[in-house]
């Protein structure tokens, strides 16, 4: 009963491995055992085993699509042939649009680093910015200040001026008594 439960956790785990693979294989993600672990959990020593038995599989099952059925020599000798021609022929196709999506792939890559750049210098600018802004407003709050203590002496010169101009006028009005007086 124990080596029934466990060979089915064993098929489990060996599904979900083979998913996890699947998931690196189409992220473009190297399925190492650590890439592995990271998606399914579990420990090294239960995943390794069964990233062994999948990996493997997988080959079996690809080089078991690419054999030849078995035939006579010279039927095998001819399909082989043509199997190679009809797959080299099917597969060029693909292996150009391989090559193009990586190109494409290599392009948007340099779009995106190209992209991630500029908004790093315009984060950069704004920084920059924003610190122009903080110190003109630095200064406008110093001019206000300044504008303020000038209005304030302003204010203070010409009550002065006042009071100055009322004892000159004390002088010119006490001035024209006395030459009245002494005339």
């Amino acid at each position: 009963m124990s080596t029934r439960k466990s060979n089915k956790n064993h098929e489990a785990l060996k599904k979900e491995v083979a998913k996890a693979i699947s998931k690196c294989e189409a992220e473009r993600l190297n399925p190492s055992m650590k890439a592995v672990q990271q998606i399914v959990g579990g420990s090294y020593s239960d995943l390794c085993q069964a990233v062994r038995e999948v990996k493997a599989e997988a080959k079996a099952r690809e080089a078991a699509n690419m054999a030849v059925p078995e035939m006579s020599q010279a039927v095998a000798d001819l399909f082989d042939s043509v199997w190679t021609e009809a797959f080299t022929a099917a597969d060029a196709p693909a292996a150009a649009a391989r090559q193009t999506f990586l190109a494409d792939l290599k392009d948007r890559d340099q779009q995106v680093l190209d992209l991630e750049e500029m908004l790093a210098d315009l984060e950069m600018e704004k920084d920059k910015a924003l610190a122009r802004a903080d110190a003109a407003e630095k200064q406008a709050t110093k001019v206000d200040e300044k504008c303020r203590d000038n209005e304030e002496r302003m204010r203070d010169l010409e009550a002065d001026l006042k009071t100055l101009q009322a004892r000159l006028e004390d002088r010119a009005s006490f001035l024209s008594e006395l030459r009245s007086v002494a005339a």
